[in-house]
């Protein structure tokens, strides 16, 4: 089983100022009202709006202008990784980075997403963890927040090794459970 504070020892809060009290206030969010929660932060961690979302999204439409070049971080209640549409904001809007939190502790961020690189890879990348995501559902052997986690780190990974973006994160305790029954279940397939 993998260890999940990875990615070559790097800090999986690029080293935000103020990354920790904001991250509680997200997850303290998602955790009650089972919503999303944005926050935009500039990169010396100064918070620059807040928003409250839906079940799965935070709508920043109307933002463009204070997200460019600054970062969000937004809660995930059902713990999973970055979504393709989290790597489609920082493309669309210019992000320095996108980082979604789980009241697990779990922690996904991406940053430097790669100009040559981004239609392509994240259309296949996509593609590729929305077919693992079928097989998953169809083995029957995990619940749909199991299948959200274990297909948005495998595409977060993949955009990673490709080199679309530095990609990172930290299982928190659904997650490591998740991803060591993937392990168990991929082991016999």
């Amino acid at each position: 089983m993998e260890t999940i504070e990875r990615m070559a020892g790097k800090d999986v809060t690029f080293e935000l100022p103020n990354f920790e009290p904001l991250r509680l206030k997200a997850v303290d969010f998602a955790a009650s009202q089972g919503r999303e929660y944005g926050i935009i932060l500039s990169s010396k961690g100064e918070v620059l709006a807040e928003k409250p979302g839906e079940a799965h999204q935070v709508n920043f439409e109307g933002y463009e202008n204070l997200v460019k070049d600054n970062w969000i971080l937004h809660s995930h209640p059902n713990n999973s990784s970055l979504s393709p549409q989290d790597i489609k904001l920082m493309q669309r809007f210019g992000l320095k980075g996108v980082i979604a939190v789980g009241p697990d502790g779990s922690v996904f961020g991406a940053t430097g997403l790669k100009a040559n690189h981004r239609n392509a890879y994240i259309e296949e990348a996509e593609t590729m963890a929305g077919m693992l995501a079928m097989s998953l559902q169809r083995a029957r052997f995990f619940t749909s927040d199991e299948v959200d986690i274990i297909a948005s780190v495998w595409m977060g990974r993949a955009l990673g090794v490709q080199g679309v973006m530095d990609y990172r994160y930290r299982l928190g305790e659904v997650g490591q459970a998740a991803w060591s029954k993937f392990e168990a279940v991929r082991g016999r397939w």
